[in-house]
């Protein structure tokens, strides 16, 4: 199987304190990879470091990122323009945040900024990735409502439409449904093993009986004294909590 990311030698420091070092990691093609870990190991920033976000945040980054986009080509990413980057490396937060904008907006803003999509192209492309995540049936005569009167599940459903909408090769989740109640999760988890057959998903999460349900692969994440490890798992739950005792 092809190797959609390799991570060679990455450190992240922030007003000079570092966060971690040494990350080395390849992560392969479709599928949902899942990185677990103690609070404060790094495993959000490094989620961060996927789309060069932890530069804007401040962050100093060090080591390389090779990213397969097109055509099986390993590519630094920071030798790939910053809008090809993030059309193509989607990223869902913790907590939905959609624009305080109509759901349409929502939707269609980032087609017209990141796209050369005409506007019946984009009304298209609305629709289609509405349907991906099963909300085009209650959302389509909604369309001119504002985002934020969704519920909390349906706004996690409708931002990773938008993600979708951008026809992207890799999704990056820091623990998507971690602020979603039961019914909203697996929701979610359904749809992240659907797109997972066809994509690439880098998942950050605290559940583990969450990671034992849809992961394609489970790896840990140490920090010792700035330097990290990654620690493949297989999908036994005694293993994973040992595991994670010990890094505690």
């Amino acid at each position: 199987m092809s190797v959609s990311l390799k991570i060679k030698n990455l450190g992240v420091a922030f007003g000079g304190k570092q966060i971690f070092s040494k990350l080395n990691l390849e992560i392969q093609q479709r599928g949902i990879f899942t990185l677990l870990g103690a609070s404060g190991c790094g495993k959000s920033t490094f989620l961060r470091c996927l789309n060069r976000l932890c530069e804007e945040m401040g962050g100093e980054v060090f080591g390389e990122i090779y990213a397969n986009l097109d055509s099986n080509q390993m590519i630094n990413i920071k030798e790939i323009p910053l809008e090809v980057l993030r059309k193509n490396i989607g990223m869902l937060f913790q907590s939905p945040q959609p624009f305080n904008l109509s759901i349409e907006k929502n939707l269609s803003l980032p087609l017209s900024l990141l796209t050369k999509l005409d506007k019946h192209a984009i009304e298209q492309k609305i629709c289609e990735s509405l349907m991906q995540v099963g909300l085009w049936d209650s959302l389509k005569n909604r369309l001119k409502e504002n985002a934020l009167r969704l519920s909390g599940g349906e706004q996690q459903r409708l931002l990773l439409a938008r993600i979708l909408s951008l026809e992207p090769k890799i999704l990056t989740l820091d623990e998507p449904t971690s602020a979603l109640d039961l019914r909203s999760q697996r929701v979610i988890e359904e749809l992240l093993v659907e797109i997972g057959r066809t994509h690439t998903l880098v998942m950050i999460s605290h559940n583990i009986d969450q990671a034992l349900r849809i992961a394609d692969s489970l790896a840990i994440m140490q920090t010792k004294n700035g330097t990290c490890q990654i620690l493949e798992m297989p999908k036994n739950k005694k293993a994973l909590e040992a595991a994670l005792e010990q890094v505690q």
